[in-house]
């Protein structure tokens, strides 16, 4: 087999399929780990639920067994307060995948099927302006455009939400082991 560099490039389009099915071979082992990222996200976002959840309902009465003296009603609250904002921001950042992984679906198939469409109505040697306006669809069919204009905004927000939920659990942990300590000190009466 020849290297890239010593075949010979013939100017009669028949690279250009040959081009245009490397890109959908690509486009679909792209998608299996744009799924396999979201799978993996849904289970993190699965997990701070349920830590926050345990929390909420477990906290309080850590916190009694570790400072040993009662929390007033107002200290309840802000002591569960952080961890039931933590689940709402988690549920609310799976509600978002969902939709964000309904989008990607959607234009994942528009996109290859776009492709394919071309594929099968071109003739065997496709000629290079037609090949490159197939090999940019992202730019050029103005439906696969909108289908992927919809999946970046919605994927801005899933990002923006998932660093939320992040940040919201790691300040809720933090805020619960130095409550007992500003307890202790009589920081908080």
């Amino acid at each position: 087999m020849k290297n890239f560099e010593e075949q010979e490039v013939t100017n009669d389009g028949s690279f250009i399929r040959v081009t245009i099915q490397t890109l959908l071979d690509g486009a679909e082992k792209d998608f299996k780990i744009i799924t396999d990222i979201n799978i993996a996200l849904s289970n993190r976002l699965t997990w701070f639920v349920a830590i926050s959840g345990f929390c909420l309902i477990n906290v309080i009465n850590i916190e009694k067994q570790i400072i040993k003296t009662e929390i007033g009603s107002i200290y309840q609250i802000l002591l569960i307060f952080p961890w039931a904002i933590t689940a709402i921001f988690g549920v609310l950042t799976n509600w978002i995948l969902a939709e964000t992984v309904s989008r990607d679906s959607v234009y994942f198939i528009i996109r290859q099927s776009a492709i394919r469409s071309f594929l099968a109505t071109e003739p065997k040697i496709i000629p290079v302006d037609h090949g490159l306006e197939i090999i940019d669809v992202d730019e050029t069919n103005l439906d696969v455009k909108s289908k992927k204009k919809s999946v970046d905004q919605i994927r801005k927000a899933l990002t923006f939400f998932e660093y939320c939920t992040f940040a919201l659990l790691m300040l809720s942990f933090i805020w619960t082991v130095i409550f007992p300590v500003l307890k202790l000190l009589g920081i908080i009466a």
